[in-house]
Parts: structure tokens; sequence; C-alpha cells
């Protein structure tokens, strides 16, 4: 067997592996070796992951996280910096512009000074 190809037990050991990590991670919560609000157990993570993802709180949250742009001159619908104009074109170079920073809130400031943008909350 030469060194590019894998092993056929790889995916066996990843899931041991995996499985391993779930275990040692239940016995330490389970000793009680740190409180259960800063160390839950694996079952108590899993819980609460079903009922964030059941409330649709999980994934609004991770939506709301994610920087969101608008070009155009219709209102947007969703919360985000918006680039007001008429001309795609502009609006594409704006954009474009804005993305470059390195600072999200740093480029929101500086095209709401600019007069460029307006933030639809």
């Amino acid at each position: 067997m030469n060194a590019t190809s894998s092993s056929p037990r790889a995916p066996y050991l990843a899931i041991l592996g995996a499985l391993v990590l779930v275990a040692v991670w239940g016995a330490v919560a389970a000793a009680g070796v740190f409180p259960e609000s800063l160390f839950p157990t694996p079952l108590a993570v899993a819980r609460a992951l079903v009922q964030e993802l059941r409330s649709g709180r999980l994934v609004d949250d991770a939506l709301a996280s994610v920087p969101t742009y608008s070009i155009g001159s219709a209102t947007p619908f969703v919360p985000c910096t918006h680039v007001q104009t008429e001309d795609l074109r502009g609006s594409l170079r704006l954009l474009t512009q804005a993305l470059k920073f390195s600072d999200y809130h740093a480029k929101r400031e500086r095209f709401a000074r600019e007069g460029q943008v307006r933030q639809w909350l």
C-alpha cells in the first residue's frame, strides 16, 4: 500500500476517536470535577441543541451574526447595510469597496459618514 492511499479502517477509526472523546467528556462531567453550568454532560448539550433547533432560535441567531448587505432602490426586508442607488454598477462598486475593509463596523461607519449607505433596522 502506498502513502497516498487511505486505510479501509480510517472511517472506523475516526468514528471510534469521536466516541472516545465523547466518553471522556461524559466521564469528566459525571465525575463533577467542574460545575455543571461550566461543563455540562454530552446528553445535556444534545438536549439543548435539539431545543434550540426546534425553537428556530439557533438558525435566527446564526443568520443574525452574519453581516448582510443590500443593493438597490427598494427598502430591504431584513436588517442590513443598504446601498441606496438606482445605478447597479455604482452599487456593486461601493459594495466591493465596503467588503475590502477588515472591520465590519468601520465599514458601516465610513460609508454612513459619506452618505452612501443607510442602516435599516
